[in-house]
């Protein structure tokens, strides 16, 4: 009979990130090798509707420390709430299912399941993305529930699979004793090859691009200040920018005030089925992802899609980025320097065979470590291990 694994995430399946991209390689691996698999997203627990409209709530703690310090102790009780509901609903899929494995995409949703696990004696398996709690939204009192619901999910899990060696330090800290494996994020190289080309007839010959959340971590305003510098130089290049999120109008803005707002493209979130033949046409692929608070770029799917093209890629020295580029295939910049970024990019427009041999390391870097076949056999002898 085939193996049945549920996997749970705190994430929402309409959000688009590495996260859902993780899954939707996850869920095609493991049934590759003929396992069952289910997946829950926190909208299916609560409605869309419902999680948009506390949006401007979300706001609030984003700018205000007083309002973050006053309503501490609420938002812990809706979040404590929240868990609840999403145990309810793990427990009637877990009825149905009968899952041999859950595996979980934080240890929040970790921490909401825990009874069930420990009670159904169900493997529970960690895969740590990095911390996907900004702590510039934190309360001092909701940052001690939030630190503690970590350590209570790490420690009582099977197994922890981190996607960076960053992440290790931060793990172990609070789980010594939980067995942890190191297993780089990938993607399907030839499927995302062999995706079908939607043409772009208005966008521009010659084009830098990124893919990214709009958000502070994702650098896209260090890219836009870099782009200023390169433009000067190369008047005909322009920056495609792929991706929505809650900084669109600051960026636009910046834009008008550097003066590139002709040669500066927001395209809006675009789906992976579409998205190929953007990376195929651009000049230059730029990832310019910074530190923010407690958030680095784990491993960057961005990256790995941009080495399965072969392109040119400029990316910052942090997290995940580093590990993945260790060996060549980018040129690594320091984060939050846009003088750096402009200044690499400027060094591949000037120099092909420079330019040429980047892409081919990243092209034979994806292929050789990141791809689907190896990631998938890593990840089932995790479950291998647990299940023993």
């Amino acid at each position: 009979m085939n193996k049945k694994c549920l996997c749970v995430t705190y994430f929402l399946r309409s959000q688009k990130g590495g996260i859902q991209a993780y899954l939707r390689y996850l869920e095609k691996g493991l049934k590759q090798h003929g396992w069952q698999v289910e997946t829950i997203y926190l909208d299916d627990v609560i409605s869309l509707t419902a999680l948009r409209g506390r949006g401007w709530l979300a706001g609030l703690f984003r700018v205000s420390p007083l309002f973050r310090r006053l309503f501490d102790n609420q938002r812990i009780l809706a979040t404590k709430n929240l868990f609840k509901r999403l145990a309810s609903t793990i427990e009637k899929k877990v009825a149905i299912q009968k899952p041999d494995i859950i595996h979980i995409q934080d240890p929040y949703a970790a921490y909401a399941i825990l009874p069930i696990t420990q009670r159904k004696k169900i493997p529970l398996i960690i895969t740590n993305h990095g911390s996907v709690m900004r702590e510039s939204e934190f309360g001092p009192h909701y940052k001690n529930f939030i630190d503690s619901i970590e350590k209570t999910a790490f420690q009582n899990a099977q197994a922890i699979i981190l996607v960076g060696e960053h992440l290790k330090t931060v793990v172990l800290e609070k789980a010594p004793n939980t067995s942890c494996f190191m297993i780089h994020n990938a993607i399907d190289v030839d499927d995302f090859l062999r995706k079908e080309k939607k043409e772009y007839p208005n966008l521009p010959r010659d084009y830098i691009l990124i893919v990214a959340r709009l958000d502070p971590e994702k650098g896209v305003d260090v890219g836009l200040k870099a782009f200023q510098q390169v433009s000067e130089k190369y008047p005909d290049i322009n920056l495609v920018i792929v991706g929505d999120g809650r900084l669109k109008g600051q960026l636009k803005k910046l834009t008008s005030r550097l003066a590139i707002t002709k040669r500066t493209h927001f395209l809006g979130w675009i789906s992976s089925t579409n998205i190929s033949a953007l990376y195929q046409k651009a000049k230059i692929v730029w990832v310019p992802s910074r530190p923010w608070y407690n958030i680095q770029e784990p491993l960057g799917i961005v990256a790995l899609e941009a080495m399965a093209w072969g392109k040119s890629i400029v990316a910052s020295r942090i997290g995940g980025l580093a590990e993945i580029f260790a060996k060549g295939g980018s040129l690594l910049v320091p984060p939050d320097d846009p003088k750096a970024l402009a200044e690499a990019t400027l060094a591949l427009l000037k120099d092909s065979s420079l330019a040429e041999r980047i892409a081919r390391e990243a092209q034979k870097i994806v292929q050789e470590d990141y791809d689907i076949d190896q990631w998938i056999k890593k990840v089932l002898n995790v479950y291998s291990k647990v299940l023993k």
